[in-house]
């Protein structure tokens, strides 16, 4: 007997989920000139994203626990998510989070909100006595060029394994290469920022937002009960 389809939506974090890049504005905050300099040296080739997050985060001192404080204080979740949530509540389906970014920042959000339940799929951090921060990485692959921390790309394929490839996968983001990837191998895409600006330069349909997950929300309606034109 055929598994019923299941339905996910794949989230980005940073300028996606939430309406900053709650990483940068801590990292902005505590180390000033240090950060600056790390994203520089990214922005310009010198560092890969997992090599910038990694020396950012451990030059600017900060604690796991004084990320996560500090996470709870910026994170604001856009507004309409709400709605997305229920949205996937009537029709059985699945929400996770896919980011290159650290639990430690992104799991207090969630918790603020309510929002213990959605699955994160990022850098896993940890500490002992002598390190304040240990990265874990376990969302690694090669089916993406560059080294960025998360393979969204496995995550997607992850989730189609899961599901016996009974699966429509839509994916939400903002930008950057691997939100790009991700974006290729999902059924439907919702975008904003970069990612909006590559998928139009390629010739690929998608639903656009911008403040407002609620501005879209019937188009996602759309897509959800009938089925709509496969991105």
């Amino acid at each position: 007997m055929t598994e019923p389809t299941k339905f996910v939506v794949a989230i980005d974090f940073d300028d996606t989920l939430v309406t900053s890049n709650v990483a940068r504005t801590i990292l902005n905050k505590q180390s000033g000139n240090n950060f600056n300099k790390a994203l520089s040296d990214y922005t310009c080739g010198q560092l890969t994203f997992r090599e910038y997050q990694e020396s950012a985060f451990v030059q600017s001192g900060l604690t796991i626990g004084n990320i996560n404080k500090a996470s709870r204080e910026i994170g604001v979740i856009r507004e309409g998510f709400e709605e997305i949530v229920k949205l996937m509540k009537e029709v059985n389906g699945e929400i996770i989070v896919v980011s290159a970014g650290l639990d430690c920042y992104i799991k207090p959000v969630l918790t603020k909100y309510g929002l213990d339940s959605i699955e994160i799929f990022s850098v896993k951090t940890k500490s002992d006595h002598e390190t304040p921060i240990i990265f874990q990485y376990d969302n690694i692959s090669n089916l993406c060029k560059g080294d960025w921390a998360v393979c969204k790309c496995s995550v997607i394929q992850r989730l189609r394994d899961k599901h016996k490839k009974n699966a429509r996968i839509m994916f939400i983001g903002d930008g950057s290469l691997s939100d790009k990837c991700a974006s290729l191998q999902c059924d439907y895409v919702v975008a904003t920022g970069r990612l909006s600006e590559m998928l139009d330069n390629m010739g690929i349909d998608h639903i656009k937002f911008e403040d407002s997950f609620s501005a879209i929300i019937e188009d996602i309606k759309h897509v959800v009960f009938n089925d709509g034109v496969r991105k």
